[in-house]
This record gives C-alpha cells, structure tokens and sequence, in this order.
C-alpha cells in the first residue's frame, strides 16, 4: 500500500515532516525476525510516475521511479551493553528526471551502508557511513521508450560516500551537550565520465544540517556543536553549524535558536530563528525565522 518509510535517524530514508505535504510511497514491505535481536525489512517502492512527454502517454515501467532496499537490524538485547543498535542495508534506486532534450535522465544509484550507535551512562555516540555506486545518462525517447542510453560514451559512473558522527553528554537529567559532524563528497570537474557528488537519496536535512535548509547533503563538510535543555515541558536548543564544502572551502556559519512549550492541555507553542553568516563572498547571508502551534484533540 502507500506508506511512509523512515529508520534511524533519516540520514537515508525520512519522511519529510519539514514540508506540508510529508514523503510517502506506493509499496510493499516484508518484516522479519529470524532470531531474538535480529530484525531483517526488505521493500521495493515506487514513489513517481513520469510525466506525459511529447505525446507520449503510457509511460514504460524503466521510465518511472523506483526503489527497493534490505535492511538488517540489530537490536539492544542482543548487543547490550557494548552497543545499543546495528543497522547494515543495501539500496537500488532507478529514478527517470525529464529533460529539455532527447528523453529522460536516467540515474541509477546503489547505496551501502552501516549504522552503528551506543549508548553508555550519560554518554551516547553514532556513526553511519555509506557508499555510492551506479551510473548516470540521457534515455532515447521514442513511441518504444527505449531504456537504452542515447550515447554510451556519455554514461557517468558515480562513485560517492558520505559519513556522519555525533557524540552527546548528558551534564545533568534536563541538559545534553552535543558535537557532531557530516562529511559529503562533491564533484570532481576534472573527471568528467565519473560522478563524486554525494546523492541525498531520501534524506532529513534540517535536523542535521541547520533549520534554515540552505545545505544539502552533498558536496558539505560541516561541524555542529550544541546544547538542549529539555525538561518535558520546555525545550530550549542552542546549536551552531560551520560548513565548509566538499573541498574545505569556506561557507558560512549557521546559528540555530530553538524553544518549545507544552500547555497542559494538548496545546505546543514552538519557535525558532537560524540566522546564517557567510564565511565565503559567494555565499550570501539568511535570516529565517518560524513560529508554530501544533494542537492534540482527545
């Protein structure tokens, strides 16, 4: 059926909350748990049709978008205390863009990864790493919509990775001080048959990389440190993001201020104001601000 589809900490797979209209995907999911501690998920989806293109009406299923993954998950029973979580998964992805010529831009993307996070005392850690194979070209466009590239010469293979780690201190019950940091290859130009650049696939940005959504996760370097102090009833965060991309370069410093208050009867009233201070002259400056009700009726 159509469902949202989201683990650990959407570095992959997210929902896309942030929007109005969240992330959701025609599929079918197969859940099992072979053994106490091991869980295994296996999906295939397709989450977009391609458009109607030069009178072209039934588009051909390597025209459309689709995705499929395993994921193998390892849980607290069978790792405490040394680890909290495992996760290793694969991911195919086949996504069909239009262009302005010829027919569509065919990218295919395989994904592998791992997921590892601890959590020990006051002190928690994470770390996921994943890496990107696949291959990118122009598809001929004809009444046979012809899966075939145009040009074979102008097939680009990718070859891209992304890591990102996040250690946290709880300092007392109510306060967590964090230091975090994501690293997403950019593109080389100088390599044309090859793609370096990172693939964002399906991921959260904000939660990661600022609530202002100026950097995706691709061609980034970025260092975060931050402190909360949650009480359950107020939030108060405080987190600054420094970015640089891919190749070190200077990009800006964004300051996130964060605040939540819950009413006793169902109402939360949440604000935030991110302003972002270039470190690079091509980088402009961002002021962003939000102020949120969100209402639970019983």
């Amino acid at each position: 059926g159509r469902f949202q589809i989201t683990y650990g900490e959407e570095v992959i797979w997210s929902r896309a909350e942030w929007n109005q209209v969240g992330r959701a995907s025609d599929a079918i999911r197969v859940h099992g748990v072979p053994t106490k501690g091991v869980e295994i998920d296996a999906f295939g989806a397709k989450y977009a049709d391609f458009p109607d293109i030069n009178g072209i009406t039934e588009p051909a299923y390597t025209f459309d978008s689709y995705m499929g993954a395993v994921i193998v998950q390892l849980k607290p029973s069978l790792l405490a205390p040394i680890m909290h979580e495992i996760d290793v998964y694969a991911l195919r992805d086949h996504r069909a863009t239009p262009t302005s010529y010829d027919g569509p831009n065919r990218d295919r993307v395989s994904a592998f990864g791992t997921r590892l996070k601890g959590k020990w005392n006051t002190a928690d850690a994470r770390l996921e790493v994943v890496g990107q194979t696949g291959d990118n070209c122009t598809l001929a466009l004809s009444n046979e919509q012809s899966a075939n590239c145009v040009d074979y010469e102008d097939v680009r293979r990718r070859r891209a990775f992304m890591g990102e780690a996040e250690v946290g201190v709880a300092l007392i019950d109510t306060l967590r001080l964090e230091l975090g940091s994501i690293y997403a290859s950019g593109d080389d130009e100088s390599t044309e048959d090859v793609i370096e650049a990172y693939d964002p696939l399906y991921a959260a940005a904000h939660r990661h990389l600022g609530l202002a959504d100026i950097f995706r996760r691709t061609d980034v370097f970025q260092a975060r440190t931050g402190i909360t102090f949650d009480n359950k009833r107020t939030m108060l965060d405080l987190m600054a993001h420094h970015f640089w991309d891919a190749s070190f370069d200077p990009r800006g410093l964004e300051v996130d201020v964060t605040a939540r208050y819950k009413f006793k009867d169902g109402l939360t009233l949440q604000t935030g104001f991110s302003p972002l201070f270039p470190t690079n002259s091509d980088q402009v400056a961002v002021t962003w601000a939000y102020l949120q009700a969100i209402a639970a009726f019983k």
